[in-house]
């Protein structure tokens, strides 16, 4: 089905789309966020373009860019309480707002530099350097502790995200 509606300007179909990555597919939320909105902006800048096609229901979407084929039949009660939710954002919400209300307040990284694995804060700054990625793992998980919310980032010997994990403490 090409596209047929103007789903690129809502929020509120994206915000679904990027909560299907999440809940169906296990992205973590910066992820999830990154690959929506990379794929939004895809959608804007080719909306001349006949060969880009999606489909109507964020559901698909998601599949679609995960790579996975999910039927929406095991998961109907999931993704109705999902859509529930999304139709609650108002239509003037910016995704990017969206996506800064839920960020965790707390994120480490971990990822290969050197030879050696380090940890470090979303603004690239160097909190430990360690000869294994588990002493690393190890370090991260205890800077986070006492977080409220964080999300922790693990990065293969490639440097793409193996792993991303968002923890809500009481």
């Amino acid at each position: 089905m090409t596209a047929k509606r103007n789903y690129y300007t809502d929020p509120r179909f994206w915000s679904a789309v990027q909560w299907s990555l999440q809940e169906f597919h296990n992205y973590a939320p910066r992820l999830a966020g990154a690959t929506v909105r990379d794929y939004e902006k895809k959608i804007r800048l080719s909306m001349h373009d006949p060969t880009l096609v999606y489909h109507d229901e964020p559901f698909y979407v998601a599949n679609a860019l995960a790579g996975q084929e999910i039927t929406l039949s095991d998961n109907r009660e999931k993704y109705a309480d999902l859509m529930d939710r999304a139709r609650k954002i108002k239509s003037s919400t910016s995704p990017q707002r969206l996506w800064m209300h839920n960020a965790p307040r707390t994120q480490r990284q971990i990822r290969p530099m050197d030879n050696a694995w380090v940890v470090t804060m979303p603004n690239g700054r160097i909190l430990g350097r360690f000869p294994t990625q588990a002493a690393a793992i190890d370090y991260a998980k205890n800077t986070i502790n006492h977080s409220a919310a964080a999300e922790l980032v693990i990065h293969g010997k490639d440097g793409r995200i193996r792993e991303a994990t968002r923890t809500f403490q009481k």
